[in-house]
């Protein structure tokens, strides 16, 4: 994953939720811009795990693939029954 491709989706991140997944099984799911931060060769995510915000540090080279979340919208739709 190129750093300007993934900055592109943080910046993104409270419209068009993503999924990260790293080659050792790891999985991220970023929901803002605010809870990830890209560097040069890393990045690292917050994430809330038992009521505690815990920081995953990663490598770019890493990252198996990138997965589109459904935005807050479609999920609700989706509870409700209604089809996107």
């Amino acid at each position: 994953m190129e750093k300007d491709d993934l900055r592109e989706l943080a910046r993104n991140a409270s419209r068009q939720p993503f999924r990260i997944r790293m080659t050792g099984g790891e999985v991220f799911d970023v929901r803002h811009q605010d809870f990830i931060s890209v560097s040069d060769y890393h990045g690292s995510v917050i994430m809330v795990e038992e009521g505690k915000e815990h920081m995953h540090i990663f490598t770019l080279l890493n990252i198996s693939t990138i997965e589109m979340l459904p935005t807050a919208a479609e999920a609700e739709s989706s509870t409700n029954g209604e089809s996107a």
